[in-house]
């Protein structure tokens, strides 16, 4: 790439992460007190085009958050296609990440017994991008069919055992899928990137992943201890900070207690407190990961990486603002609220030193 086309990329990913949603604005939406009254704060912002497009029910059938991350999409879409011979390597990254998300929410819907519904949020400019055809996917009535929509595309052998009845796992076909996303996403990396470019590209893109499987292993422990013994196997096992024998030595963990005396062993535990919990070094961790976005963003001297960071931040905003949302759903109090949101306690954090 010239230098003319990687100085371009710098301007523009950094003007459009100027109009993020800083820590101010995410006060400002915790003690909105209400779901709607938060839309009309998120109207002045960047999301304004989306939210107008939609009538308010919408919102409350729990979509709100697939409106703001959609508007995501086309934001990292119209980088991406502005720089074409970067772009389209990141962007293949991202369009998984969509028809993954799509795939998932059509098929709540139809174990719902509501699946005619999925045509009202089909975003028709996004559909330009899939290599599947969402339109084609609203017509889908049952299981058996969904099966057969998704037989020719590239996660047919990651959904075809839990698609083999009427009823679905749905739990397990996310697993899978999320499975399918990383797996795919870190070869697709490896092939088109070289050097120090490519070594933190894969930290940073690998890391999202191992935050989530060691997340997952901890919950199961805690909560579902019976159930892990068949599901440990659906972790997606792409390393960022642990070393093999850790992360196998994690996986294998029979209890939470022996987990978290292994995690605190381990880059997670380093510099932390020995009386911290396995909540609070993972969310520690995923903090200080969203802070080597940040930096990533204002500093690095690749537009990959720059370009990477960005689409990795939004994502990191997206879930923010889901708990936000959720918060106000269930009339948390803003103290409840704020403690969910990493960039909120990542920014300040960073400006208390």
């Amino acid at each position: 790439m010239s230098n003319l086309a990687e100085n371009a990329v710098y301007a523009k990913v950094r003007t459009r992460f100027g109009n993020r949603i800083d820590s101010n604005l995410f006060v400002q939406l915790s003690q909105s007190g209400s779901v709607l009254s938060a839309v009309e704060i998120l109207k002045q912002t960047k999301y304004k085009n989306v939210l107008t497009l939609y009538k308010e029910s919408v919102w409350h059938r729990g979509s709100l958050e697939r409106l703001l991350k959609n508007h995501s999409f086309l934001d990292i879409e119209s980088l991406c296609n502005y720089e074409k011979s970067l772009g389209k390597d990141l962007f293949y990254i991202v369009m998984l990440e969509y028809e993954i998300n799509e795939i998932l929410f059509f098929t709540r819907l139809l174990l719902a017994g509501k699946s005619e519904n999925y045509g009202l949020y089909v975003s028709f400019e996004l559909n330009r991008f899939t290599d599947i055809d969402l339109v084609a996917l609203s017509r889908v009535k049952t299981v058996n069919e969904l099966r057969e929509f998704l037989r020719p595309t590239r996660y047919k052998k990651y959904v075809n055992e839990f698609l083999k009845n009427d009823s679905i796992d749905i739990s397990a076909l996310e697993l899978a899928l999320d499975k399918a996303y990383y797996t795919k996403s870190v070869e697709k990396i490896k092939k088109a990137f070289s050097g120090d470019v490519k070594k933190e590209l894969l930290y940073i893109f690998s890391f999202k992943a191992e935050y989530l499987d060691l997340c997952f292993i901890y919950r199961m422990l805690k909560f579902y201890p019976d159930d892990l013994k068949t599901m440990r196997f659906s972790t997606t096992g792409v390393l960022a900070e642990l070393k093999e024998d850790e992360q196998k030595a994690l996986f294998f963990a029979e209890t939470k207690e022996e987990f978290e005396s292994i995690l605190k062993t381990t880059a997670y535990g380093k510099n932390q407190e020995s009386y911290a919990s396995v909540p609070n070094l993972l969310e520690n961790a995923y903090k200080k990961f969203v802070k080597r976005l940040i930096k990533n963003i204002h500093f690095s001297s690749s537009s990959a990486v720059v370009l990477l960071s960005y689409i990795l931040y939004l994502g990191a905003e997206a879930e923010d603002l889901t708990h936000v949302i959720e918060g106000l759903r269930y009339s948390l109090d803003q103290n409840e609220i704020l403690n969910m949101l990493t960039i909120y306690n990542a920014e300040r954090s960073k400006q208390n030193g």
